[in-house]
This record gives structure tokens, sequence and C-alpha cells, in this order.
């Protein structure tokens, strides 16, 4: 399993706490990881004495979207979607995709990872090395 698959595993598994009306959140300040009911009038403190009525001041421990994040996709992820469409990218070729890879999970936040490098290796590898 990839790091990326892991992180959708997360994902999924917040989903389920959520759905429940409890969510894992991290303290805007600290950093401190909380537990918290979901209600209309949402309200947090922390252990570090922050607390705030504002969502965004304790985001979700994991969220949508966090999947796309750079640091999960590795040299062997994109090898893998290279092989998969028959392309050969030469080292440096990956290193481009792997460079490219955060700002364009940016721009197209609707794609998976695994579409994301392909477009990205459809793009920087050149037809020599097509398999």
């Amino acid at each position: 399993m990839t790091k990326k698959e892991l992180a959708e595993k997360q994902i999924e598994l917040q989903e389920i706490i959520q759905a429940s009306g409890m969510n894992v959140v991290t303290c805007g300040d600290c950093g401190f990881v909380l537990l918290h009911e979901i209600t209309d009038n949402f309200y947090a403190k922390c252990l570090c004495g922050f607390e705030s009525n504002e969502p965004s001041d304790f985001p979700d421990f994991w969220c949508r979207g966090q999947e796309n994040n750079y640091s999960f996709i590795t040299t062997d992820d994109v090898v893998k979607i290279a092989m998969d469409l028959n392309l050969n990218p030469s080292i440096s070729e990956i290193n481009e995709v792997l460079g490219y890879y955060d700002n364009e999970a940016r721009e197209n936040p609707d794609w998976n990872w695994s579409e994301i490098v392909e477009n990205i290796l459809y793009n920087v590898v050149t037809p020599t090395h097509t398999k």
C-alpha cells in the first residue's frame, strides 16, 4: 500500500468518525489533537488554554484533499503510473513530476493522485522515453 493509499484510508476512517457526530481536530495554537462533538454551534477548547468558536481555528486532523499532498507521492508511485502508461521516464523527468505535483494538485482539486501524476507524465516525458 502506498503512502497515498494509507492517507486515503485515514480520511475514510475520519469520515466514519464524523458520521457518528464526533470529529478529530488539531489545535490551531499548539497542534494538540482533540476530539469534539459536531454541533451547530462550534466551540472547542484545548489543554493549552486556546479556545474558539471558529472551526478554522481547530482544523480536521484528516480531510479530503490531504491525500494530494506532495509528501505522499514517491518516486515509486510515479514509476508505477508511468509503467501502466507504457512510458519510460528518465530520472530527471521523474523529478520533474515530483516537482510539479504540488501545483498541479492545487489546480485540479477534484483529480485523484494518479490522474495528476498521469497528466504531468504526459507533459514531461519526451517521446523517445516511451516504450
